[in-house]
């Protein structure tokens, strides 16, 4: 029968215990949380929630109120903190697996690439007008050859139609200078008239002398009759 009411007692101190588990995880109380003589305040003192038959005690200060939201608040932030952590570690995860996709995308791409050179190899060995690789070669070469003819054309036809231009900008030049040259002498060449009051212009034609007028003169006496008269 003893050991029956000592069993009570330890299941009573466990429920209260963990009734007053948030207030015993506060952090260390200040010194304004103290009893009468100073003595500090244990935080199972500061809980509302008492095991059965304790004393009921006065309600709670301000400071008191005070600390509870702090702790609550600590926890939030906590919790938030945690959160934060495992979305953090979630984007490291997700960088993980963009670096693997990317890696694999080039993978495939290889793969891609060795697959359709295979089936281009395939295609060459199958084929029966592939004469091989020395005939390949040789058809490569003559590509080149032909090539570099071609080119060389091209630069000469290119040289021919400057070196034209050139001749023809050429002759152009002296044509002109011909025909001023031409101009210059026969201005020089042209006479100089000497007027009444002046040298004339050149080339201009002098004024004709008018014949001498017959007024004036007697008539000729006498006229020639024909015979008979």
């Amino acid at each position: 029968m003893d050991s029956q009411p000592s069993q009570s007692s330890v299941e009573l101190d466990s429920f209260a215990s963990q009734e007053n588990l948030l207030d015993e995880q506060l952090a260390t109380p200040s010194s304004s949380m103290t009893g009468h003589g100073g003595a500090d305040l244990s935080f199972s003192e500061l809980s509302s929630s008492r095991a059965p038959g304790d004393a009921p005690r006065p309600p709670r200060t301000r400071e008191e109120r005070l600390q509870s939201d702090l702790f609550k608040l600590r926890k939030i932030n906590d919790a938030m903190s945690t959160y934060l952590g495992a979305l953090t570690n979630a984007q490291t995860s997700t960088q993980h697996v963009s670096k693997r996709m990317e890696a694999t995308g080039r993978l495939l791409n290889q793969y891609i690439d060795i697959v359709w050179q295979t089936e281009q190899t395939a295609r060459l060995v199958f084929d029966p007008e592939w004469q091989g690789g020395v005939e390949d070669e040789m058809f490569l070469e003559r590509e080149r050859l032909a090539r570099e003819v071609r080119e060389r054309q091209e630069r000469e036809e290119r040289e021919r139609a400057a070196r034209e231009e050139a001749e023809r900008v050429e002759r152009e030049r002296v044509e002109r200078e011909r025909q001023e040259a031409e101009k210059a002498k026969q201005a020089a060449r042209a006479p100089v008239v000497r007027g009444v009051r002046g040298i004339r212009a050149r080339g201009v034609p002098a004024p004709s002398r008018a014949a001498p007028s017959l007024r004036g003169r007697a008539a000729p006496r006498g006229t020639t009759r024909g015979r008979g008269a």
